[in-house]
């Protein structure tokens, strides 16, 4: 086995299975040292900081009712919260829904053109009366304790933001929704792990907190729930992952709606990667920036690595190693099983769906890659609803 394939099979391999394996281990080993009476202040309504609820909508008439109504019942002071809802310019009933709730605690503040999430953001936040912001989706639905758990961790001075645990309201019957809910099951235990170790990396556009004080104004191209974490982190904060903290939401509606969501998410990913520079290095943020490297980065570069693979193996094969053959053997049964998703009759069977999806995040990052070299943007979105 040639250097190329060794390299190759290190960037595909690593993220996916030696990192989770490794950082479960730290996390176990730190968890051994931590005092048994730490935990989650229980906080007072008086003790409680004051919040601000961020929701930007693009025609969310579908989800938006059920969304503000979910959020009027939460367990939480209603003198110390409010809701912001920044409507992209819509052109359903989203911002009328707003208007019938007639409630003073819930601002409808509207761009009269499209500018997209990021623009918006950096428009109306300031004025914001929470010195806690937290920032949601239009079709998550919190769990009632999820507010007093999020700003909890906020006693500790050195937390910067909180990001909660979004997981799917029902397990369809539907690969596409397997798929995913597998692999975000891994995630949200990686991002435990992480925030045991050192801060855990990024936020969660449906679930996530910081500190009004911490909120810069963002690019429309910038991607507001990953850019930001990582500057909070380069100034010295933490930031914490709550897995109770819990919000639902459905899952993604088809494979080909996955793919053009992750292109959008990676390439401005790399971006905000691009703009704090020091959270790729260990003498600057610590363990953090291994975690930056191995979480996302190598995650991102997975086909490339993917290719030196392919390369590798087939030069080996050349050359009449044997390694090469049996590499070349399963990423042919790879593309097979993925080309078997096309067939309805077979794409339920769960190996063809995880193979297929396999592809479909590696063809995005490849995609994202491709739009970050040639200097092209995704600044606006639209709902899968």
């Amino acid at each position: 086995m040639n250097l190329l394939t060794i390299l190759g099979l290190f960037g595909v391999l690593f993220p996916p299975v030696v990192y989770p394996i490794l950082l479960g281990s730290m996390s176990w080993y730190r968890s051994l040292f931590k005092s048994s009476g730490a935990g989650q202040p229980d906080l007072t309504d008086a003790e409680l900081p004051s919040l601000s609820m961020v929701l930007c909508a693009y025609n969310e008439e579908a989800v938006l009712r059920s969304k503000l109504a979910n959020t009027l019942s939460l367990n939480y002071p209603t003198d110390k919260w409010d809701v912001l809802v920044l409507s992209d310019a819509s052109t359903d009933d989203t911002d009328k829904i707003v208007s019938e709730f007639g409630n003073p605690r819930i601002r409808l503040l509207r761009s009269e053109s499209r500018v997209g999430k990021s623009a918006n953001l950096s428009r109306f936040v300031p004025s914001a009366t929470g010195s806690i912001l937290v920032f949601t989706d239009a079709n998550s639905i919190y769990q009632k304790d999820a507010l007093r758990r999020l700003v909890a961790h906020f006693v500790d001075p050195k937390v910067g933001y909180v990001v909660g645990a979004q997981r799917y309201m029902s397990r369809v019957d539907n690969p596409d929704h397997d798929s995913e809910n597998q692999y975000w099951e891994l995630e949200l235990k990686i991002k435990e792990w992480e925030s045991n170790v050192s801060s855990v990396v990024g936020g969660d556009g449906a679930i996530f907190a910081m500190r009004k004080d911490l909120f810069e104004p963002l690019q429309p191209s910038d991607i507001s729930d990953f850019l930001g974490p990582l500057k909070i982190v380069n100034q010295g904060y933490r930031g914490v992952f709550d897995p109770k903290a819990v919000c639902y939401e459905s899952p993604v509606s088809s494979m080909h709606r996955n793919f053009y969501r992750k292109v959008r998410i990676v390439t401005r990913s790399y971006q905000a990667v691009a703009k704090v520079p020091n959270v790729l290095l260990p003498w600057k943020t610590g363990w953090f920036a291994m975690q930056v490297w191995f979480h996302k980065v190598f995650r991102w570069l997975s086909p490339v690595f993917l290719i030196m693979t392919v390369v590798g193996a087939a030069i080996d094969t050349a050359q009449g190693g044997q390694s090469g053959m049996i590499l070349l053997g399963m990423v042919a049964a790879w593309l097979l099983l993925a080309a078997l998703y096309l067939i309805p009759q077979v794409r339920r069977i769960s190996v063809v769906s995880a193979a297929c999806y396999i592809l479909v995040v590696n063809a995005a990052a490849f995609v994202a890659l491709v739009l970050v070299l040639t200097g092209r943007n995704i600044n606006t979105w639209k709902p899968d609803r």
